[in-house]
């Protein structure tokens, strides 16, 4: 995701030690990605960041329930944009997007790409999050990709 990000200028991608201050609580999501205009406003040294406008949750036996549930309505009632729940036992996914304040699912299943409408055209087959070789395969083309 940082790698389609940075060549298509389309904004930052921070992993979990990102601080995000959400409507009732802070969390430091697993990724978040903020848009070009947002991420500009940011400075080198800040240590708590905004709403972001994309939140993808690896899911684990201990967040899960945290992952559905607190964060779930943190995120939707706080305007993220677009939420990606990630399953690596089950190896699936869930994407939601943010229809009239509230997150709509998207795409549910255990194959195929997981896309991003906020981050402009991004994919990346869901396989890949699963398997290094394919990861790497990704990578390439992510970094090829016109």
């Amino acid at each position: 995701m940082s790698l389609y990000a940075t060549k298509h200028n389309r904004g930052l991608v921070l992993d979990e030690k990102a601080l995000c201050a959400f409507s009732r609580n802070d969390y430091e999501p697993d990724v978040v990605f903020f848009s070009q205009a947002r991420a500009q406003t940011f400075t080198s040294g800040q240590v708590e960041f905004p709403v972001p406008d994309l939140v993808v949750e690896v899911l684990s036996p201990s967040t899960q329930a945290n992952d559905r549930g607190v964060k779930f309505d943190d995120y939707e009632r706080s305007g993220v944009r677009e939420y990606w729940i990630v399953d690596p036992t089950a190896k699936a996914k869930e994407v939601y997007d943010a229809r009239d304040g509230r997150f709509e699912l998207r795409i549910k299943g255990t194959s195929g790409f997981l896309e991003s409408v906020v981050l402009g055209g991004f994919q990346v087959e869901l396989a890949a999050i699963f398997d290094p070789v394919k990861a790497q395969a990704e990578a390439v083309r992510l970094t090829q990709a016109a």
